[in-house]
């Protein structure tokens, strides 16, 4: 099956909560979207996670490592001359500037307020908009991405309906078209 090439910003704040950088990450592993991020998103990132949720630096670096081996062309460099003529709020002007040097579709974020002003460029959406975009491009693949994520998680160990109960604090919206996709298989 060939995917609409679908590029997407992947702003930092939604690489934050493991669950859902998960989620996204595998969705693009799969190739339902192109993923783009430049050093300065990976660096807000790694931050965050040590700042904010106490990672390890030995955990933030493989993660990193991981992000640069699985999506090498995601890595963006030279969009830095846009940032200045970019309208939005001036600390995420970095990313609006990549979305319209990379003629991204779509910017993925939770923080949409900071980019208001935006015009003829990426459509900002929060992660659970984008979600539920992919849901309609592939909804049994993401199903399926749902029933990796169970298998792979053994410490603790969880069942799809707990992975989704917490993502759901995060993509309501999303999570919604996955208990609807499991009734309607159970016929319910």
């Amino acid at each position: 099956m060939t995917w609409p090439p679908i590029r997407a910003v992947i702003d930092a704040n939604v690489r934050y909560p493991a669950l859902l950088r998960d989620l996204v990450l595998r969705a693009a592993e799969k190739g339902v979207y192109q993923p783009v991020w430049s050093e300065q998103i990976i660096a807000e990132v790694m931050g965050a996670l040590q700042r904010d949720a106490g990672v390890s630096g030995g955990k933030v670096e493989r993660l990193r490592n991981f992000l640069l081996t699985a999506f090498p062309e995601a890595m963006t460099d030279g969009y830095q001359h846009l940032t200045d003529q970019m309208q939005n709020q001036i600390k995420d002007r970095h990313v609006a500037a990549l979305g319209y040097f990379v003629q991204a579709h779509v910017i993925v974020t939770n923080n949409i307020k900071h980019f208001k002003g935006l015009a003829g460029g990426p459509t900002p959406k929060t992660a659970d908009e984008f979600l539920c975009d992919l849901y309609q491009l592939a909804p049994l693949l993401l199903g399926e991405i749902i029933g990796e994520m169970t298998a792979d998680y053994s410490a603790p160990a969880q069942s799809p309906q707990e992975i989704v109960g917490r993502l759901g604090k995060v993509v309501p919206r999303f999570c919604g078209l996955i208990w609807a996709q499991w009734n309607d298989a159970a016929g319910t």
